[in-house]
């Protein structure tokens, strides 16, 4: 049986074109992480994913990180970005 949305869902007005998730970096910011405020948001990272602080990694959904393919900061919302960042975070740190 296939799902479905509540009416609320298939009426409602749509959603803005920068609608999405804005991470909670408080406690980075407590711990002297530097923080990108501006969008996309999240902790800014390097190209090892290392934050502002020597020895201390960020990745996922809250990693605000210099693509080189892009050619710009980029912070992506996707599970398998994660993953792959978690194993290049962990690479980098051994």
């Amino acid at each position: 049986m296939p799902a479905t949305l509540p009416s609320a869902v298939k009426t409602g007005p749509p959603a803005p074109p920068d609608a999405g998730v804005k991470p909670d970096t408080m406690l980075a910011k407590k711990a002297g992480l530097d923080v990108a405020e501006d969008a996309p948001g999240g902790i800014v990272c390097d190209q090892t994913l290392q934050t502002s602080v020597e020895g201390i990694y960020a990745a996922g959904d809250v990693c605000n990180y210099d693509s080189v393919v892009h050619g710009r900061r980029l912070r992506v919302e996707h599970w398998d970005v994660a993953m792959q960042q978690g194993m290049h975070a962990g690479r980098c740190m051994a």
